[in-house]
């Protein structure tokens, strides 16, 4: 484990700091449904995918480190990105109404399980936002170490 963490570099590190992000977006999206009416109908598949992304960024990261950067970590990696952009997608389309409703129209303004719904949820898809842009920025560098830097 300690040899793993010295050949980690800034770009594993970014990238590890995306999962974090992408667990709290999910924390943060499951907050954000209310029992008053207000729940994610795509909540397992938003949970699912975070997971999903998780563990193939530590995958990448360990495989990276155990045999080398190459095109698998590689392919894992834009595949996590994908996975995170989908989770996006399927938050603002589970949010679509609530967010019409308090933000464009002004039907439920006023309510409070409706504007917590709805402002929790967009800080929801500014944190997966933070992620994705994240995970993208950690994608321009390495994830470990060449054999000369550790």
């Amino acid at each position: 484990m300690k040899d793993l963490l010295k050949k980690v570099s800034i770009g594993g590190y970014i990238t590890v700091a995306a999962a974090f992000l992408a667990i709290v977006g999910a924390i943060v999206a499951l907050v954000s449904c209310s029992p008053a009416g207000f729940m994610i109908v795509q909540m397992p598949w938003i949970v699912i995918l975070t997971l999903l992304a998780v563990v193939g960024i530590v995958f990448a990261i360990y495989f990276a480190a155990k045999k080398g950067e190459n095109i698998i970590s590689t392919i894992v990696i834009i595949a996590v990105t994908v996975a995170l952009t989908l989770t996006l997608f399927l938050l603002i389309g589970g949010k679509e109404d609530v967010l019409g409703t308090v933000l464009f129209s002004e039907l439920e303004r006023g309510f409070a399980p409706a504007e917590h719904a709805c402002y929790v949820g967009v800080a929801a898809m500014v944190i997966y936002i933070v992620s994705i842009v994240a995970l993208i920025v950690g994608s321009f560098f390495s994830l470990v170490k060449k054999e000369k830097d550790a």
